[in-house]
């Protein structure tokens, strides 16, 4: 079973002191922290690429996978951004801390709730281990899911690695 004190979609916050939860036309996120780091993070937006699910990392727990693309400017700024199977667009989520040690407090704090399998199990941002030195994570072009990066493999749930 997953405990959290506050839950944003797909987000478990273990640990947060406010949340602003933003909704327009064009676009849903929410800015959340606590006295050792400040997020913002977005949902769904109109300036959001498709990504190119097959060049994107992986990171799995238990049975739940994710893929994700992690940068961070320095030892405590960073930002991640996942998908699950199927999702036309990324979820983005900005972090900042004042130290590394507390962007690391952070990252334990707040996971990803996977609905990939029956049973949610959450995935820590910890497991997102691999970083990049790019900007921004691989993009499809067009937008959508009929964009020729998706490819069959993708589009088939019992071939793709998130459906383990």
């Amino acid at each position: 079973m997953i405990h959290c004190l506050v839950i944003l979609t797909s987000l478990c916050l273990h640990k947060v002191d406010t949340v602003q939860v933003h909704d327009s036309i064009s676009l849903t996120g929410a800015n959340f922290n606590t006295s050792s780091y400040s997020a913002e993070v977005v949902f769904s937006s109109d300036s959001i690429m498709t990504p190119d699910l097959l060049r994107m990392q992986l990171a799995c727990v238990e049975r739940a996978c994710l893929l994700y693309f992690k940068h961070c400017e320095n030892a405590y700024s960073c930002e991640y951004q996942f998908n699950e199977f199927g999702d036309e667009q990324n979820t983005i989520l900005k972090l900042r801390a004042a130290s590394e040690k507390e962007l690391k407090s952070a990252e334990e704090s707040i996971g990803v709730i996977s609905s990939a399998v029956l049973n949610p199990i959450e995935i820590p941002l910890t497991a997102l281990v691999v970083g990049s030195d790019k900007l921004a994570p691989p993009y499809c072009q067009p937008r959508g899911a009929r964009a020729p990066c998706w490819s069959a493999l993708a589009h088939d749930p019992k071939g793709y690695p998130l459906h383990q």
